[in-house]
């Protein structure tokens, strides 16, 4: 609900889940999670949920964590903005960003040298 996007890699995010945010934020995640699924039902749930996270900057900080691993495969520790803990994920390949932005990843291209001089086929 967070990425906005419907289907995501189940793969992936059992890996994301398992391996970075749970270890690194637990008892919020977790919390985050409850409030998810009570309003997961709602006519406007993330509305919702925003609604009820907006106060709680720990909460709040996590749910942006989960759209940045999803995007560009990397979040932050600690919601202090004074404190630098850039976590990569290992997977800025499929970062969603790239379809959204209708680019390739940055030194990931599987397009034909000069590709870059003609628009993207719909722009």
């Amino acid at each position: 609900m967070l990425t906005g996007i419907k289907e995501l890699d189940e793969d992936l995010a059992n890996e994301y889940y398992h391996q970075y945010l749970q270890q690194k934020f637990g008892i919020d995640l977790d919390e985050l999670m409850g409030i998810y699924r009570k309003v997961a039902a709602e006519p406007r749930p993330i509305e919702a949920l925003v609604e009820r996270i907006k106060d709680n900057s720990q909460l709040l900080h996590v749910a942006k964590q989960i759209v940045r691993i999803w995007y560009i495969s990397q979040f932050k520790e600690s919601f202090d903005p004074a404190v630098e803990t850039q976590i990569y994920a290992g997977h800025w390949k499929n970062g969603l960003l790239w379809d959204i932005i209708k680019a390739h990843p940055p030194a990931y291209s599987d397009q034909p040298h000069g590709y870059w001089a003609d628009p993207p086929e719909g722009a």
